[in-house]
């Protein structure tokens, strides 16, 4: 995987995931009242396996990414800007 950070944008490139298996709908029950993110966009399929989500947040934030193994999975750790 991969995480991009700019102002108030999260993009997060994942390889290996259908993105059938990623649906908007889920996500945005998930982060509906988030303090952080704004909107959610699952980009077109071009590559593959490539799965991209871009996250627009409210404000900036600090990110921190790191991967769990069990259950596999992609931790994106936000935190407000001082």
């Amino acid at each position: 995987f991969q995480v991009g950070v700019a102002e108030t944008k999260v993009d997060v490139n994942i390889r290996g995931v259908s993105q059938q298996k990623v649906n908007k709908a889920s996500l945005s029950y998930v982060f509906r009242k988030s303090d952080f993110v704004r909107n959610i966009y699952i980009a077109p399929q071009f590559q593959g396996d490539l799965t991209s989500i871009r996250f627009d947040l409210k404000n900036r934030a600090e990110i921190k990414s790191f991967y769990l193994v069990r259950p596999p999975r992609i931790i994106l750790d936000v935190r407000a800007q001082k």
